[in-house]
């Protein structure tokens, strides 16, 4: 009786080779066999979003590759790379075979390739910049950990792509990140490429913010994070305000005098469409520590047009209340305590919200 092979029954027997890979039982019918359904023409499926739910256009091109047949032999095959007899004949043939594949299928050997490998770094730049050849702002979204190993070790030699692919709208955020952690990595180029890509793509600015906020706390990256905060403290674009009042919930204290001045000027300009929640939830773990300037800050905040809720109302009364009590118990002679009762009565004044600060101040002593 004969039996007719499908493609799930292809899709078995290529899984059931990583077995043998595993167990290092290889021979040159099996790798042949791999081959031959990496280069296997790519066949019509169905898009869906693997990398990206929430955005699919990120990685479209990756999920017509992904679903297919193919991609389970090049997972295979890579994992044979870390075998020594059999790595110089995989990174040959991965490299041979680069411009014939379509770029659906690129894409997968790059998501690939962060697998793990047998691959030098010197051989991974040649299969990145040979499976590159066609650029796509997928590129950013499907081979993270590779480009973030590759700006580590091999930044000049990745600046002609980089170059390529600053104008595209969809690659602006990631590498806006890139470029961020080139300039950490200490390659000086990667500063001025970032600040081309702010002006190219303003919106790469909110994910540049973002990890400067976020590593702000390690002292390596200290300047460099504080170059990137003080730059834009001034911006108006309202995308930039939201960036930075949204991130300083990343800060602890140990970074409250660092960006005190920083806090004032965001204050200072603040415009009613401003949301202060963050920086209250902030000014709220530092205040114990740094009680006075918690009070210097409220003092400039208009509470008439920054209280859009009853978050924005108790958080303010919050800060109040930690730093009044601090104030008494290690300072009681501070004029700070008269202004902190003045900013109290004030907000006391909004009846709507009376109640809410009743019930705080059950649980604070504020007496």
């Amino acid at each position: 009786m004969k039996y007719k092979i499908g493609d799930h029954h292809i899709y078995s027997f290529i899984r059931l080779s990583k077995v043998f890979i595993k167990a290092r039982k290889v021979d040159e019918e099996l790798i042949d066999f791999i081959k031959g359904y990496i280069v296997l023409p790519l066949q019509g499926t169905k898009s869906i979003s693997y990398i990206n739910q929430e955005n699919e256009q990120n990685d479209i091109l990756f999920s017509e590759g992904w679903r297919s047949i193919n991609t389970s032999a090049i997972d295979s095959l890579i994992e044979l790379s870390l075998v020594d007899e059999y790595k110089n004949d995989i990174f040959d043939f991965f490299l041979k075979i680069s411009s014939a594949l379509p770029i659906q299928l690129r894409l997968v050997v790059l998501y690939e390739l962060q697998k793990g490998t047998g691959f030098s770094i010197e051989k991974l730049l040649e299969l990145f910049h040979a499976y590159t050849i066609e650029v796509s702002s997928e590129i950013y979204f499907v081979a993270q950990q590779l480009l973030n190993r590759l700006f580590y070790n091999c930044f000049d030699e990745l600046i002609p792509f980089v170059r390529q692919t600053m104008g595209m709208k969809e690659a602006a955020k990631s590498l806006g990140i890139l470029l961020f952690y080139g300039w950490l990595y200490h390659h000086d180029e990667s500063k001025q490429l970032l600040l081309e890509l702010h002006q190219i793509q303003p919106e790469s600015i909110k994910s540049t913010m973002g990890k400067a906020f976020e590593y702000l706390s390690n002292p390596e990256f200290e300047e460099k994070c504080m170059y990137i905060i003080n730059l834009y403290a001034h911006d108006k674009r309202k995308f930039i305000r939201e960036e930075y009042l949204h991130n300083f919930h990343r800060l602890s204290p140990d970074n409250f005098l660092t960006v005190k001045s920083i806090i004032q000027e965001l204050i200072n300009e603040q415009d009613e469409e401003d949301r202060l929640y963050n920086l209250y939830r902030y000014l709220i773990r530092c205040c114990n520590f740094y009680y006075s300037e918690c009070i210097d800050i409220l003092t400039s905040i208009n509470f008439d047009n920054n209280c859009h809720n009853k978050k924005e109302f108790e958080e303010p009364v919050k800060i109040l209340t930690i730093s009044y009590n601090a104030l008494k118990e290690f300072d009681s002679s501070n004029p700070q305590m008269e202004f902190a009762m003045d900013v109290f009565d004030k907000l006391l004044q909004q009846l709507n919200y009376r109640t809410n600060i009743e019930e705080i101040l059950r649980t604070m002593d504020f007496s």
